[in-house]
């Protein structure tokens, strides 16, 4: 019998909040990721309100302020996600809005996203997302075997009936993509 005593049984519910993250039962990171939305919006208005009419504060410093505070924000604890693309796109479509009003650009003026970034020497979302997944797979790789993350990132849940079509995205699947994507062989 394998040694569970770590795991709490708990009323079934279908989102659960604990030390900040919102796990829900289906795995699923929608509710968690309008939470730092949230979140991120709201240190944005904050960070636009100081920074918008500051004419003494270069727009590279705009830039470095907003990439200290909104996108640690946004991106805090996001090694751990399971992401799928629509969520990627909207993070995406997040960071490029607010990037284009930091710049007063508009609709109308036709400046693609990459341009959009460059001003800021800000990577992409993806490549961030893509650069924290395995840095934190690697952190967990090497604490000790005891410790309840690595047994839980390394345990089998309960083999149930499979329901057709394609399955879930696991934690496993992202993170062999990205090693494979980047060149690391395991």
């Amino acid at each position: 019998m394998q040694d569970y005593f770590w795991l709490v049984t708990c009323i079934p519910c279908h989102h659960c909040v604990d030390t900040g993250s919102t796990v829900s039962s289906a795995a699923k990171i929608d509710k968690e990721l309008r939470t730092t939305l949230g979140k991120a919006s709201a240190a944005y208005g904050k960070l636009h309100q100081r920074l918008r009419n500051n004419r003494h504060a270069s727009i590279r410093v705009k830039f470095r302020v907003y990439r200290a505070v909104v996108l640690s924000n946004l991106l805090y604890k996001a090694e751990s996600w399971t992401i799928h693309r629509t969520q990627v796109r909207k993070l995406v479509l997040f960071v490029n809005r607010q990037l284009k009003v930091m710049r007063t650009l508009k609709w109308y003026d036709k400046i693609t996203n990459e341009e959009t970034h460059r001003p800021s020497n800000m990577p992409c979302v993806v490549d961030i997302l893509n650069e924290r997944n395995p840095r934190w797979l690697g952190h967990v790789h090497r604490v000790d075997n005891d410790r309840r993350l690595r047994k839980l990132l390394y345990s089998n849940a309960e083999s149930r009936v499979k329901k057709s079509g394609r399955h879930r995205l696991r934690f496993e699947d992202v993170a062999k993509w990205i090693m494979k994507w980047r060149d690391i062989n395991t």
